[in-house]
Formats: structure tokens, C-alpha cells, sequence
């Protein structure tokens, strides 16, 4: 994905997902499930954020609904947290 690409950076998450079954993120019907309860200006808190792909399909949302909303997510396992951040940033959604 580019750097800075929202879009292609959940693609990229989703076919790499799709290919590795021990990935375990939430695409397809789910994710646009999650999208389609975000409002504009929601104020979202994540608990449990794995690599930030749910954080991406939050962010992406926001987005496309031009809202002045916010998705703060939280991860106990440092790894993860580390992986996550890396990942939103490289999306352009940190």
C-alpha cells in the first residue's frame, strides 16, 4: 500500500488476512457492519485493537462523512500496540 493511503492500506490488510489464516481481521460484511454505525461526529473508543484494523474501517468512515469525530483506541499487549501504531501511521490515520 502507499504511505498515506487509507484505502489501499485495508486492502492491503485484508488480502494479506485472506492469506494467512492466522491473521484474524474483521473484513467483509463485518467491517461495513462497523462502518455503517459510525455518525459523522462520534466520539469512538476501541478496546482491544490488535493491529488497527478496525481503527482503519473507523477513520476511513469518518472520513468519508467529512465528521469531526474521533476513534481513540487502547491495546494492553504491547506488541500489538506497537504493530497498530505502525500500521495507522503508514494508513495516515494516526
Amino acid at each position: 500500500a502507499t504511505k498515506g493511503d487509507i484505502e489501499a492500506s485495508i486492502r492491503a490488510v485484508e488480502k494479506f488476512a485472506g492469506s494467512n489464516q492466522w491473521l484474524k481481521v474483521m473484513g467483509g460484511r463485518k467491517s461495513r457492519l462497523l462502518a455503517d454505525c459510525v455518525l459523522p461526529h462520534d466520539r469512538i473508543v476501541e478496546f482491544g485493537t490488535y493491529i488497527g484494523f478496525s481503527s482503519l474501517v473507523l477513520v476511513r468512515r469518518q472520513r468519508q462523512l467529512q465528521g469531526r469525530g474521533r476513534v481513540i483506541t487502547c491495546e494492553a499487549d504491547p506488541a500489538f500496540a506497537f504493530v497498530a501504531r505502525q500500521v495507522l501511521a503508514w494508513a495516515g490515520a494516526a
